[in-house]
């Protein structure tokens, strides 16, 4: 589970609410771990649990500190680790100090990518011309310039590796992103870019391999590219609430025909940089599954002030531009 629950206490002793925004945040990423109110119950009853018996014994599970991280990471491949138990941990929070080490091992991408490919992919990718250059070059005319040449490198290459797919206007969103998590002046290199190839491109080609594993991997190509959603799905459907099933079906208009981004964007957008870091860590490993178990919950917590709006175009203000503002 994500977070503890409470209302901040002040110096005299009196309990003061939090805001309404940092309830909601904590609200829907503390319960989006509840079986009881999970996307697919008949999976996640048991792969939920924070605290369970182990192989039927006395003692109970206990929550990787960072030398437990560190000791899986030097002694173990990840498909020797039990994904039940990968995921408790992470959804418990995982060691920041050593995220980029974490995240490269999790997802295996030394495996599943870098080491099927030459040493100096990424460098080739990056220093080949793409059709999608102009348009690139146009998107990241507003970004601060000493990004600008690594966006362009690492935007580029990804294009020229996953040239079916073409370019995105989101790719450049995903890779600021992750060239702020991935910077190796923020962690000790020796031990947070264990996974990464050592080279003068550390930050550009992490980020580049981390972009491989999101959109191919994880397929949120299909999202972006054809805007495919688990939103759309009967399953996500039915497990609306009745109030606010029969609100959207009055606009004859679908939960994804609301949202002008990506879940994952959208979230970035008004959650905290702490919340979100937590949620994306899960998401690597989970996919859009975990966005849509805190779309649910997103829904759930706003469902008086959804049943308000009368009109599609109000339920799309509210989604894409209110909800910052109302949760505040």
């Amino acid at each position: 589970m994500f977070f503890c629950f409470k209302k901040r206490t002040k110096p005299n002793g009196e309990e003061q609410s939090n805001t309404k925004r940092e309830l909601i945040e904590r609200y829907i990423l503390q319960s989006c771990s509840q079986p009881e109110e999970s996307f697919d119950q008949t999976l996640d009853r048991s792969h939920l649990k924070i605290v369970d018996d182990f192989d039927q014994r006395e003692y109970v599970k206990v929550t990787w500190k960072i030398d437990d991280w560190l000791r899986m990471m030097h002694t173990k491949d990840i498909t020797q680790i039990d994904f039940d138990e990968l995921r408790r941990n992470v959804r418990e929070g995982i060691v920041e100090q050593i995220r980029p080490a974490i995240w490269f091992w999790m997802t295996d991408i030394t495996n599943q990518y870098i080491k099927k490919h030459s040493y100096d992919i990424y460098r080739k990718l990056k220093n080949l011309q793409s059709q999608h250059d102009s348009q690139l070059f146009k998107d990241l005319k507003d970004t601060d310039r000493q990004q600008r040449d690594s966006m362009f490198d690492i935007v580029r290459a990804y294009c020229n590796y996953d040239n079916s797919v073409g370019y995105n206007k989101y790719f450049i969103t995903f890779a600021q992103f992750l060239y702020e998590q991935l910077n190796p002046s923020r962690y000790n290199k020796e031990i947070a870019f264990i996974h990464i190839p050592d080279d003068e491109d550390l930050q550009d080609s992490s980020v580049f391999w981390m972009m491989i594993h999101i959109f191919i991997k994880l397929d949120y190509r299909s999202i972006l590219i054809n805007q495919y959603s688990f939103t759309v799905s009967e399953k996500f459907l039915n497990t609306l609430t009745p109030s606010v099933k029969t609100h959207l079906s009055r606009f004859k208009c679908s939960i994804d025909q609301l949202f002008e981004q990506p879940l994952l964007l959208l979230f970035h957008k008004f959650l905290s940089k702490k919340d979100f870091l937590k949620l994306f860590d899960v998401f690597l490993i989970e996919g859009e599954y975990i966005l849509v178990l805190v779309l649910l919950k997103l829904l759930k917590v706003s469902e008086s002030l959804i049943l308000m709006f009368q009109s599609e175009n109000d339920l799309r203000d509210f989604f894409n531009q209110s909800i910052p503002i109302a949760t505040n």
